[in-house]
């Protein structure tokens, strides 16, 4: 009896009858145009009027006036350079105190009640006293940014560390690893899929963070600005600020996101 000849190309192929599959990542994009769209409805059929929320063609021209005369600018430029380096502080901090609990027991146990006991407060809560400390201006805003990227950074590492299997450190033990090498060979690969996980997650609360701060102790960046505005009931102001740190915030994931698939592409 004649055998059936095997296929020579056996790798997944796209489904018949789907052709509009390299589209769908656009339904997102096509979801926000809708919902733009509905709430201009909204407004035109006067279920919405200027004091509640402004309509989306008049958020349009403050946006414009906005960039114009620099207010924009100056408030994003102000707000990036917090998020930045409050971010970066935590990141040289939190990551290695993670690692560090992670793999060594004893400063795990020395260490980890006093973070578990610090963690849960809210960023928001050390303002009266980061203005105390550090006056009103840039000091409490990085400040309040550090406090609120350092735990997801922290215990994202910290559980990276201390969940990768023993087998593995055994084997590095075998073949005569260093505490370096077994570091850069071993520790630190492993963690680096729960590391990553926790610098997006830290972007995002410092974004939300840096508002929080600079709507009580800046006098400028996005977070003063909504904050200015609703003193002068300039929901305009206060919803182009959400917008643009909105944009911002998703920007700053998206870039960590691609950077985590492109550090990550041996996973594939």
């Amino acid at each position: 009896m004649e055998a059936t000849p095997v296929p020579a190309e056996v790798g997944p192929r796209m489904a018949p009858g789907k052709p509009g599959r390299h589209y769908r990542p656009l339904i997102g994009y096509v979801t926000i145009l809708a919902l733009v769209a509905l709430w201009q409805l909204c407004w035109e059929v006067g279920l919405l009027n200027r004091v509640i929320i402004p309509s989306p063609t008049e958020l349009a021209r403050t946006f414009v006036k906005l960039s114009l005369d620099g207010t924009l600018l100056a408030n994003t430029l102000a707000s990036l350079g917090r998020v930045a380096i409050g971010y970066a502080l935590a990141v040289v901090v939190g990551l290695p105190m993670g690692l560090a609990l992670g793999r060594v027991r004893l400063l795990r146990e020395i260490f980890l009640p006093t973070v578990e006991l610090l963690r849960p407060v809210p960023p928001l809560a050390w303002v009266p006293l980061a203005i105390v400390w550090f006056g009103i201006g840039n000091g409490p805003a990085y400040f309040i940014v550090f406090l609120a990227a350092i735990f997801p950074i922290f215990v994202n590492a910290l559980d990276g560390a201390s969940s990768i299997d023993k087998v593995y450190f055994r084997a590095a033990e075998c073949l005569g690893f260093g505490a370096w090498r077994t570091f850069r060979k071993v520790t630190w690969p492993a963690s680096l899929p729960q590391i990553l996980t926790g610098l997006r997650v830290a972007m995002g609360i410092a974004w939300m963070a840096v508002v929080g701060a600079e709507m009580i102790a800046a006098r400028s960046g996005l977070g003063y600005m909504i904050y200015e505005g609703s003193v002068l009931l300039l929901t305009d102001f206060i919803v182009a600020g959400m917008i643009t740190v909105g944009i911002l915030g998703a920007a700053s994931t998206l870039a960590l996101s691609l950077m985590q698939s492109w550090i990550l592409r041996w996973r594939a």
